[in-house]
């Protein structure tokens, strides 16, 4: 996300990565108040957090110059967009991994590990190819 935060300040960014780090436990622990079973509830959790992650992309897309940046609306703008993203993305897949424990048992959560782990080394080789080889963002110049 530093290519769609810096843009609006280092104070966003910064707020952002710490409120994220907070509420990415939260969000995991309060499966335990709001749990469910139902795919298509995680399914929305998805949808939407893929909907915000999408939107970050577009303003790192747009960086160094994305819409808002340099008013209050766009630096809240930002930070809720990146906590409620990983508010969602961290309640959908606690929900799937119980699921998964429910349903499959040991397996079922040697599954979901699995597939955790998968989808994090392909987000990190994507993000390097995109950031590295094909350098597709711009840094926003640094002042002084």
């Amino acid at each position: 996300m530093s290519y769609a935060v810096l843009p609006y300040g280092y104070f966003e960014y910064n707020l952002s990565l710490r409120l994220s780090t907070v509420i990415n436990p939260i969000a995991a622990l309060s499966t335990f108040v709001l749990e469910t079973s139902s795919i298509a509830v995680i399914g929305v959790c998805i949808l939407i957090a893929n909907a915000l992650s999408f939107f970050g992309m577009y303003l790192a897309l747009m960086s160094p110059d994305p819409p808002l940046a340099g008013t209050h609306a766009g630096s809240a703008m930002v930070v809720i967009v990146g906590v409620t993203m990983t508010t969602f993305y961290s309640y959908a897949r606690t929900s799937t991994v119980t699921l998964m424990r429910k349903e499959g048992g040991h397996r079922g959560l040697l599954w979901a590990g699995f597939s955790v782990q998968v989808g994090a080394c392909l987000g990190t080789v994507l993000g390097f190819l995109l950031v590295n080889v094909f350098e597709i963002f711009e840094e926003k110049p640094r002042c002084g």
